[in-house]
């Protein structure tokens, strides 16, 4: 299949105005396949390889200094936001919802759910010596955590893992990019 980039100069600077019309109308992170699924039963050929390439060519353009905004990308999903760069300035002007610090064991309980996952609250609560419900309550709240199916055994405990939100917040576009743990605990004995 001949490369869909060099097609015709018109359908891709028609594409990347295309994607990023659609990037732009929505505020949520938007999978590759929704991209994909904009230019179905149209006259531009569009397939996964060829979404990406888009992509970048925005990516490109928003790197330059003059540009306000931003694509991030998370597992198979990208957003346009505003530059991060940018925050300080903008923050004077827009005042966001009001921020709550985690809980000492709000943290616990996600780094276990993040490093395990997808787990049950059995499980959190086995490493955790203790009952964690308000904790897993909170943390769905604030969209850190979401349960992601039923464990098939007695009981058919709620399965949780991660979420978007989550990498945000750590900004990471991919649980693979959290840091290793063996790693930390070696640099951590190494110090005492």
């Amino acid at each position: 299949m001949e490369d869909l980039l060099t097609q015709n100069n018109i359908d891709t600077d028609r594409a990347v105005s295309i994607v990023e019309s659609f990037l732009f109308t929505f505020s949520e992170p938007v999978d590759i396949f929704e991209l994909i699924s904009v230019f179905k039963n149209n006259d531009i050929k569009a397939d996964k390889k060829y979404i990406k390439n888009i992509i970048e060519i925005l990516k490109k353009k928003y790197s330059q200094a003059d540009s306000g905004l931003e694509i991030i990308h998370m597992e198979d999903k990208y957003q346009l936001v505003a530059k991060r760069d940018n925050f300080k300035y903008l923050e004077k002007v827009i005042s966001p919802k009001k921020k709550k610090n985690l809980t000492q064991s709000a943290i616990e309980t996600l780094t276990i759910i993040a490093y395990n996952q997808p787990t049950t609250k059995a499980f959190v609560e086995k490493i955790k010596g203790v009952k964690c419900d308000t904790t897993i309550a909170k943390l769905l709240e604030a969209g850190l955590i979401e349960e992601c199916g039923r464990l098939d055994k007695i009981g058919r405990p709620i399965i949780y893992k991660t979420t978007e939100v989550f990498l945000k917040h750590l900004n990471i576009s991919s649980i693979k990019e959290l840091p290793d743990i063996e790693n930390m605990k070696k640099e951590d004995v190494e110090q005492d």
